[in-house]
């Protein structure tokens, strides 16, 4: 069992494991802000190996890093961990109300640079889709078998869908432009719909699950195949 009280994760919203046995925690301190929390395979806060440097060692808040550039960083349920045990997030901007993704180092030292070097944050695609998002939750992520990120938000009455580029194979542009024609995947669902889990599958079909809030929360599966 966890039992961590320096600076806990007031709620968990999701858990995933690094190659290392490394065990993080994603979720919030407060209503507006997002924390990462690393544990040993034992339970222990890992604060020698995980962000050892930061403002609470072994967590990763919007006071670390040089510069802060985490410093809107909402609560994040979308998290990835790619081959590299590096850490992918996407959460809604406190001050713009907008999908941020940001990619961290696996021992959660600083942002990769390397990951949309050209942006106004290196380390970090700023605006994903161009549009507000109304809550939090409404975001999630996941890789791909081509190691890409596909970012989906829900949006009123729409899913939206991106691919971003993996640093991997980062040549010109943060977006995959094969995925859709405008880099943007619109798929219309409901009125008022909400995102409970983004899945990729081998083939890279892409499979969400959600709900519409404006029909007695009817159920919505919405399958893109050849992503």
């Amino acid at each position: 069992a966890i039992n961590d009280t320096t600076g806990a994760v007031n709620k968990n919203f999701g858990v995933a494991g690094q190659a290392s046995q490394r065990i993080l925690v994603f979720g919030q301190t407060s209503a507006t802000a997002g924390m990462i929390s690393a544990y040993q395979p034992g339970g222990a806060l890992d604060s020698t190996t995980f962000n050892s440097a930061g403002s609470v060692p072994g967590k990763i808040s919007g006071a670390d890093f040089v510069g802060t550039p985490l410093a809107n960083m909402g609560p994040i349920y979308a998290y990835a961990i790619n081959d590299q045990d590096n850490i992918y997030i996407a959460y809604q901007n406190q001050s713009t109300n907008k999908v941020d993704v940001a990619l961290i180092y696996q021992n959660g030292s600083g942002l990769i640079t390397e990951f949309n070097p050209n942006g106004t944050t290196p380390g970090i695609v700023d605006d994903v889709f161009g549009v507000t998002i109304a809550n939090s939750n409404d975001v999630r992520i996941a890789l791909n078998n081509e190691a890409n990120l596909v970012v989906a938000a829900a949006v009123n009455g729409t899913y939206l869908l991106r691919e971003l580029f993996s640093i991997e194979a980062f040549v010109d542009s943060t977006y995959d432009s094969d995925f859709a024609s405008s880099g943007t995947l619109t798929v219309n669902a409901g009125t008022d719909v909400s995102i409970n889990q983004l899945t990729t599958l081998n083939d890279n079909t892409i499979l969400i699950t959600g709900f519409d809030n404006a029909t007695d929360d009817s159920m919505l599966v919405v399958r893109v195949t050849n992503a």
